[in-house]
């Protein structure tokens, strides 16, 4: 499926994904070691890109003493843009915790109507007690497996210091784990400079999700643009 377009140092191939490529050098001499170079440029074709899957989105956010002041803050400021950046016909929910959960919002289709009462919702999240971070993952994907057909994605705004529930490493890389066997992936956001980063990457990690860590409003706007 592919075409020369030089002497025989320049290829090209493919429709959907249109793959350019060019040699270092279009001839290799037989007493040389037979070494070259190729440079690769993948391209996707504007006219066949589709538009992306629907989503099934589950917010878990921290809402435990640790969380007061720019923390809690910079978590609500990023469920809110996290809202905002669905498409119509996504289905979000939300769950905070602290010592315990709270379903904040079931499982809901987004529209005009709901978008706007699921950002005053979040908005009004105050601060709790304890720290249960597998409590609010777990509850987050029995949340999700209520919703079929869409890309199964939940995002944990989080300072990552578990004090109740697990509270190890291994635990939480089980906890991952079945999230990934169950067909979803975990993005995990450390708010504020000091967090449990070893918790939160490993929540990441073993199901396929991101970690990043955020300090305030501009970093979360770069982190929802990218995911």
């Amino acid at each position: 499926d592919s075409a020369a377009t030089g002497p025989g140092s320049e290829f090209q191939a493919g429709s959907t994904l249109h793959v350019e490529g060019r040699l270092g050098h279009s001839k290799l001499g037989k007493a040389s070691r037979g070494e070259t170079f190729v440079m690769l440029e993948v391209k996707a074709d504007p006219a066949k890109a589709k538009a992306r899957a629907p989503v099934n989105l589950a917010l878990v956010i921290d809402r435990s003493g640790s969380m007061k002041g720019n923390r809690l803050r910079n978590a609500i400021q990023g469920a809110v843009a996290a809202i905002e950046r669905l498409n119509d016909g996504d289905v979000v929910s939300v769950v905070t915790f602290d010592s315990r959960t709270q379903i904040l919002v079931q499982p809901t289709t987004i529209d005009a109507s709901s978008r706007s009462r699921i950002r005053s919702d979040v908005q009004g999240i105050s601060l709790g007690g304890d720290t249960c971070i597998s409590c609010g993952v777990e509850d987050g994907l029995a949340l999700l497996e209520r919703t079929t057909g869409r890309v199964n994605r939940m995002i944990v705004l989080s300072d990552g210091d578990a004090t109740a529930g697990v509270r190890d490493i291994p635990g939480f890389r089980s906890m991952a784990q079945r999230a990934r066997d169950r067909g979803a992936s975990i993005t995990t956001i450390g708010v504020d400079v000091e967090y449990n980063e070893k918790i939160m990457t490993a929540i990441a990690a073993d199901s396929n999700g991101r970690h990043y860590f955020v300090e305030n409003e501009t970093a979360l706007e770069r982190v929802f643009e990218t995911e």
